[in-house]
């Protein structure tokens, strides 16, 4: 693989998972109305689910 694609890769998990889990901390505000929170431990869930999704596909 090239490294362009293995970059692209990692940004591609990063960006998922943040929108993933962000969209489902969004859902759960709108249910607990916790006004924004669960969003944002949604967004970092989903950026430490990319990181660990990247580094064990890509072995780095």
């Amino acid at each position: 693989m090239s490294d362009a694609h293995l970059g692209w890769t990692a940004l591609s998990y990063l960006i998922a998972g943040i929108g993933f889990w962000g969209f489902v901390g969004w859902l759960a505000d709108h249910w607990l109305r916790t006004d924004g929170i669960a969003i944002g431990v949604g967004c970092i869930l989903g950026a430490g689910a990319g990181i660990y999704l990247t580094m064990r596909r890509l072995g780095a």
